[in-house]
């Protein structure tokens, strides 16, 4: 069973906590495209889902990972299976062959492997969640916050995927 993940911050994973949904994102979407969810199969941390930051005074740049562990990473995990492969994407989604190669390369230079990338047109409702996911002392670990939604129905991923 192949597992993506849909990486993010502790403020955000508890708005989608609250909503009880991860919605398409709407962000940097051009006129004509459909949004998606975004995923990705690697097990670490997605490269592209690193936060922007800039301090005063000085230019906008990526996080370090030092600096993202301080915004608490979140990860929603689902089967790899109910989602479209990278492959696809720009056909479902309308987007121009031109800035899937633009965006497979700049995903490339942040250390991103494109062919992890998965997405969904729809929101994905919480039900299909497998597991939330905090990053702790080094390792992806149970999130507290699940519990709040689902009770013990959530488990660790490395017990679901077992």
């Amino acid at each position: 069973m192949t597992t993506a993940y849909h990486y993010t911050t502790r403020d955000r994973a508890l708005f989608i906590i609250g909503m009880e949904v991860i919605v398409p994102a709407t962000a940097s979407v051009n006129a004509g495209e459909k949004p998606l969810v975004w995923f990705s199969r690697n097990d670490r941390w997605e490269p592209t889902a690193t936060k922007l930051i800039q301090y005063e005074g000085l230019p906008l740049r990526r996080a370090t990972w030092e600096e993202m562990v301080r915004f608490e990473p979140v990860r929603f995990a689902v089967l790899a299976k109910t989602l479209i492969p990278w492959a696809d994407i720009p056909s479902a989604t309308g987007m121009k062959r031109r800035v899937a190669k633009e965006l497979a390369e700049i995903g490339r230079v942040q250390g991103a492997n494109p062919s992890h990338w998965m997405g969904s047109l729809d929101p994905v409702h919480l039900s299909s969640v497998l597991a939330i996911e905090q990053y702790v002392d080094g390792a992806w670990v149970p999130d507290p916050a699940s519990e709040l939604l689902h009770g013990s129905i959530l488990q660790p991923i490395a017990e679901v995927v077992a």
